[in-house]
């Protein structure tokens, strides 16, 4: 194998025995591939589903047949990236018995079965969109693929922890909180019922959901010439330090994707950037993303808030990463919130309409608060896109790059 192996799974590495050992004897290390059943995992047997490129080439981006329509001057298609499905620690707490698969059939134009769930556990109502869309990216929350799994999995190894029997019994927003808390700490630490002293105890189940995330992108990909759906992998990077909304979608171009990178691991976005030109950008795999920051509105200011120092390179880093917000979606737009200082222009009526509503809230300024996922705390301008956007255009002028040179999407986050 070449040092760079293509294929749709996490990466993988060879490694010969310590000095000292017959050199005859090697092992091949495969990390982040699991059986495909859970909690079964035979040590001895290794199936490799990559193959090595071409001497002289590079993974190639995809495997498909040239779409029969092309147009050089674009076309307009309507999707959505941002779906969460069971496997979500907030969805499956509220009785959403969604699967991947279910999530890409909706896009498609598929009723799908919805809560609240009869007494015999089956679901009350369905919802259809009355035409399929073109495209969809399944955006679970990373943070908790493992954990989710092993609480609502019977027979798992912390199905009968106290945390897990609390999660399944509680009210959805009681179970939904014990798990988002964990998100607030500037330095995290994952539940130790669930995955032990270490950590660790979560990734097998962590692995293997992530998994079945992939096979579901990957089976409602139309590679033929229609090219009637495209799938995206992708997942939910949960920051929510000091009760600020910070999250991330994180949107990969094709298959050849990375184990999900976590608030654990990495508890800023500027860790988040870097993980992800590590083990995609910068891998050598064909690996390709982009980073869609999602409600500002409840960030206090943190979400666009410049870091002390920032310079040329690291705005630009985040400018490539970032290139899009997710202006709008269940939880309110983001776009602008008249009564903010510092705001050039008068107020626009329609900066009044549909806002997400604050018992009270005062003005951050410049600065920040926290508490926005809750609905309390300071709001600043920066808040919505065309505070920041404003913010981007001075710092053009600071240090000659722009953080904030935004596009805009729209989401469900359902």
């Amino acid at each position: 194998l070449a040092s760079t192996a293509c294929g749709p799974f996490t990466s993988t590495e060879l490694t010969a025995r310590p000095e000292g050992l017959r050199p005859a004897s090697r092992r091949l290390k495969a990390t982040a591939i699991t059986s495909e059943v859970p909690h079964r995992v035979d040590r001895n047997r290794v199936k490799l589903l990559c193959l090595p490129p071409p001497a002289g080439e590079s993974c190639p981006i995809d495997v498909r047949e040239a779409c029969a329509e092309s147009n050089p001057l674009r076309n307009a298609y309507f999707g959505d990236l941002h779906i969460h499905t069971r496997h979500s620690f907030d969805a499956n707490a509220f009785d959403v018995p969604t699967t991947p698969q279910d999530a890409y059939a909706f896009a498609r134009g598929t009723p799908v079965a919805l809560p609240p769930l009869a007494l015999d556990g089956t679901p009350t109502q369905t919802a259809q969109i009355d035409r399929p869309l073109g495209f969809a990216a399944v955006t679970d929350h990373s943070e908790f693929l493992g954990e989710v799994e092993m609480c609502v999995t019977p027979g798992s190894a912390a199905y009968t922890s106290a945390f897990c029997t609390q999660y399944r019994t509680d009210t959805p927003n009681n179970a939904t909180t014990i798990f988002g808390i964990q998100l607030t700490p500037a330095s995290p630490s994952r539940n130790v019922q669930v995955c032990g002293p270490d950590g660790t105890g979560c990734i097998p189940d962590a692995m293997a959901v992530w998994r079945r995330m992939q096979l579901a992108a990957d089976a409602v990909y139309d590679r033929t010439a229609a090219c009637s759906f495209t799938s995206f992998v992708g997942y939910e990077y949960t920051a929510a330090t000091g009760i600020s909304t910070l999250h991330r979608n994180v949107i990969f171009r094709n298959e050849r994707v990375p184990f999900p990178t976590t608030y654990f691991e990495q508890p800023t976005p500027q860790g988040l950037w870097a993980e992800l030109a590590n083990t995609c950008l910068d891998a050598g795999t064909g690996c390709d993303a982009l980073v869609i920051p999602h409600n500002p509105n409840e960030s206090n200011g943190k979400m666009f808030q410049v870091p002390a120092g920032e310079d040329a390179a690291q705005a630009a880093l985040r400018a490539s990463m970032e290139p899009l917000l997710e202006i709008y979606q269940h939880k309110g737009d983001s776009e602008c919130r008249n009564g903010l200082s510092a705001v050039l222009g008068a107020p626009d009526e329609l900066c009044d309409f549909e806002k997400e509503q604050y018992p009270s809230f005062a003005d951050c300024g410049d600065g920040t608060g926290a508490l926005g996922s809750a609905r309390l705390g300071c709001v600043p301008r920066r808040d919505f896109a065309r505070g920041a956007l404003l913010e981007g255009l001075k710092e053009a002028e600071r240090i000659g790059v722009n953080p904030f040179q935004l596009g805009f999407i729209g989401g469900t986050d359902t």
